[in-house]
């Protein structure tokens, strides 16, 4: 990462109110399709307006863009932090040419919430194992 970008992306950790050293992730939305992400960390979403086609990551061959993957990793009512102007909106009232348009953060999961990985089944069985589950 060169220095320029490294103090950009300090920026938006700032703004986003993440501690790095907590844990976070951060890829442009044109790469979005092509890396596997942990939705129970933080995502930072860089602006990527003139994004080329990547390679698809085996397996999301069936999400053509980058809405499409967060959609079905995430609840269609799950807030993302646009950065710059600070204003959340939803996941559902997005789509690619939005999120290529901004930075975003993309809030981590609640472990329970986190279906899509498989340390989201442990946390569900925990749950209901618990003496109110």
């Amino acid at each position: 990462m060169t220095g320029s970008a490294s103090h950009g992306v300090d920026e938006l950790l700032s703004v986003a109110g993440i501690d790095p050293a907590a844990g976070v992730q951060v890829v442009s939305v044109g790469r979005l399709v092509t890396i596997a992400f942990d939705p129970s960390l933080p995502l930072i979403l860089l602006a990527d307006p003139a994004a080329p086609a990547s390679a698809v990551l085996p397996g999301r061959h069936a999400r053509s863009g980058p809405r499409a993957v967060l959609g079905s990793l995430y609840p269609n009512d799950h807030q993302l932090l646009e950065l710059l102007h600070r204003a959340a909106h939803r996941l559902e009232d997005l789509d690619d040419a939005a999120l290529a348009a901004a930075s975003w953060l993309v809030p981590a999961l609640d472990p329970v919430e986190n279906i899509a990985s498989p340390h989201g089944m442990a946390a569900i069985s925990a749950r209901l194992r618990a003496p109110d589950g």
